[in-house]
């Protein structure tokens, strides 16, 4: 016999909830807190489950793939709803940002229910180029697919990252059982001469990607290149009165762009991942993949299975949008537009650093891509350092971080071994969520959690 747990089931009678209970409940819910991608759940609508059956326990029965832990940044954003908290935590978009203001849609009557015409007809196979391209739900999804494509742990692949990665990519590989080994970093990324033997915000130059590539020639390793911040590529920061360039044709703007590992793939070993979430709309859950023909022909055909591609509508959508609406030429002034109003919020970002963080304790590289800020703490000059652990520590300065009103994502987060002892002390802050003239406060108490941990005397 299995044990009961907490989840309440339908009643065994079948009785069915009247609809003047589902109005008086919709007027007394929780109301969602705004914002992009809002947090909510279902307790903040359900009815009582008082009297109900319990479910079974089903532990057993689950794989061990599916005893994952949850995601580490999705938690992190609960914390959000938190009455007059500022989150420079998850990498979310400005809603300032959404290139659209309204949609309308004109719902069809008998018997005209087919607007086959307005909907596209090929969800999953895109333009036929030298790489072969296919639709994606966006690069969480498609990297999750591609690695159970690529990796096999009863062949003990294993995986090749920076020191500092992606949590959530690191929440898909370890529970599929594949190693992954952190490469050591500079601040340029990773260190090609570490492999023979974005989250931090460093930018890989033409040189050093090439480098890179020709290791993985030499020990034929498959490069997965995901790039959802390509096009926020931004002129280096060099203190206050750092220019924003509004004034950039298209061609100008493409020169600037450090070329892709796909730029330069010669063998077909690259599979590169875009996305719409962070330079459109987040949550669209449209994408997509750029690769040789026989790599597409696996992703489709498990995609065929699995998701079926991203869904008609964001498909539709997003088509008028880039295809009717923009064009090439539009999309690109949109991109443009996006990196100089994402260069002013970084540059707002690093000044209120410079006014307000301790530089003895922290210091950082200004990022020239992505919405993400890399601080460093000096954890030498914690007073406690000698007797608790990196974690602990780090730990400590989130909560009162917390307290003090503000979010930011510990870097422990993002290591690509955590079985390692924590042996820096790191904090992700990000630019692109909060409002510009909220950035201040942000990092003011930000500081004021940092001073509480390190004991300094305001």
């Amino acid at each position: 016999m299995g044990h009961s747990t907490a989840t309440a089931l339908g009643s065994p009678g079948g009785s069915h909830v009247k609809i003047e209970l589902m109005r008086e409940r919709r007027a007394t819910a929780t109301k969602i807190r705004p914002g992009t991608a809002a947090m909510s759940d279902s307790d903040m609508f359900k009815l009582s489950a008082d009297g109900k059956p319990l479910a079974r326990k089903w532990g057993t029965h689950f794989s061990s793939e599916s005893k994952r832990p949850p995601c580490i940044l999705k938690q992190a954003a609960g914390y959000i709803k938190t009455p007059g908290l500022i989150s420079l935590g998850g990498g979310l978009p400005s809603s300032e940002y959404f290139p659209i203001s309204e949609i309308a849609m004109r719902v069809p009557t008998a018997p005209n229910f087919s607007e086959k015409q307005n909907l596209l007809d090929s969800p999953a196979s895109g333009a036929q180029i030298a790489h072969i391209v296919c639709q994606t739900v966006g690069s969480t999804g498609a990297l999750e697919q591609t690695v159970r494509m690529l990796c096999d742990r009863f062949r003990n692949d294993s995986i090749l990252t920076e020191d500092y990665t992606f949590a959530t990519a690191m929440e898909t590989f370890i529970p599929q059982g594949i190693k992954v080994f952190g490469i050591n970093m500079d601040e340029q990324g990773l260190l090609p001469s570490h492999m023979d033997h974005n989250p931090t915000g460093a930018t890989q130059s033409l040189e050093r990607r090439r480098e890179i590539y020709r290791v993985c020639q030499k020990h034929n390793i498959f490069i997965i290149e995901d790039e959802p911040y390509y096009f926020i590529q931004m002129k280096p920061y060099t203190g206050r009165g750092t220019d924003v360039v509004v004034d950039e044709t298209v061609d100008e703007f493409l020169a600037s762009l450090v070329p892709s590992y796909l730029s330069m793939d010669v063998d077909g070993r690259v599979l590169r991942m875009d996305s719409f979430s962070k330079v459109l709309v987040p949550g669209s859950r449209m994408g997509w993949i750029t690769a040789n023909k026989q790599v597409i022909q696996r992703y489709l055909s498990h995609a065929e299975v699995a998701n079926q591609g991203p869904s008609g509508i964001s498909q539709l959508i997003i088509w008028k949008l880039v295809d009717e609406t923009w064009g090439h030429e539009g999309y690109l002034k949109w991109l443009i537009d996006l990196r100089t109003n994402y260069t002013r919020r970084r540059n707002a970002l690093l000044a209120a650093c410079e006014d307000y963080l301790p530089t003895d304790i922290a210091s950082w590289v200004p990022p020239a891509a992505g919405m993400f800020l890399w601080v460093k703490l000096d954890h030498t000059k914690h007073p406690d350092y000698l007797r608790r652990s990196l974690d602990e520590i780090e730990g400590e300065i989130f909560q009162h971080s917390i307290d003090q009103g503000v979010l930011f994502a510990r870097g422990s987060w993002f290591r690509a071994e955590p079985q390692k002892e924590l042996n820096e002390l790191f904090l992700r802050v990000t630019f692109a969520s909060a409002a510009e003239e909220d950035m201040c406060t942000a990092v003011q108490r930000l500081s004021e959690a940092i001073k509480k941990s390190f004991r300094i005397e305001a």
